[in-house]
């Protein structure tokens, strides 16, 4: 959690806090706020919430948030913006793209993990992380905490459950019935991937690719 711009981040702002996720934005409800800071959870209501039943919850000021009951809106998709696309633009990973080849391919690799086979998918990622040169890493810890869920501590196979599951985005079968690719679920996933990667990229279109 950073800044509002990004999802799943708290900021403090005119004295309190709020929290940008999935185009909801949020307010704290409880605890006070001067036990914010060292609070072991954290509960949020809709900043809509004399007109909103909305609400999540967070392990302090650290992801993932966790909604819990449903807006009676629709979300502000102005404010869906992805916190990996404000860290690739100051990180310089455009560039990178631009220049590293290896970074490249593996970014090409990592959109292809939705033709797998769903039971395939967390192997293929753990083929690129092996392949692909370090820089690269935190997207592909992005990809592992929001598409396919981290591992739980001391377990060998036991994820956590993925923001977007695996079954939401995958293409395998639809491809082999000569579906459609873009139904709602995977739209912002897989529409442009194959146009854009082949224009200069810049960090909209970065945002775009790799967040929903």
């Amino acid at each position: 959690m950073g800044v509002t711009r990004g999802r799943n981040e708290a900021t403090r702002k005119y004295g309190s806090y709020k929290i940008v996720s999935c185009g909801y934005a949020y307010d704290i409800d409880k605890p006070t706020l001067a036990l914010v800071p060292t609070a072991k959870t954290i509960y949020w209501k809709c900043e809509l919430h004399k007109n909103c039943g909305g609400r999540a919850k967070s392990i302090g000021l650290q992801p993932p948030l966790f909604h819990t009951k449903k807006h009676s809106h629709n979300r502000d998709k102005t404010r869906t913006e992805v916190l990996l696309g404000i860290e690739i633009q100051t990180r310089g990973y455009i560039r990178t793209y631009a220049l590293d080849e290896n970074f490249r391919f593996s970014f090409k690799l990592l959109q292809s993990l939705a033709f797998l086979q769903v039971k395939d998918v967390v192997t293929g990622s753990k083929l690129i992380r092996d392949f692909s040169p370090e820089s690269f890493s935190p997207i592909l810890n992005y990809f592992e905490r929001v598409y396919t869920g981290k591992l739980i501590p001391f377990s060998k196979t036991q994820r956590t459950l993925a923001q977007f599951p695996i079954e939401t985005w995958n293409l395998y079968d639809r491809v082999k019935q000569r579906l459609s690719r873009t139904y709602n679920n995977v739209e912002n996933w897989h529409s442009r991937i194959q146009a854009d990667v082949r224009k200069k990229m810049n960090a909209v279109m970065v945002v775009e690719l790799l967040g929903l």
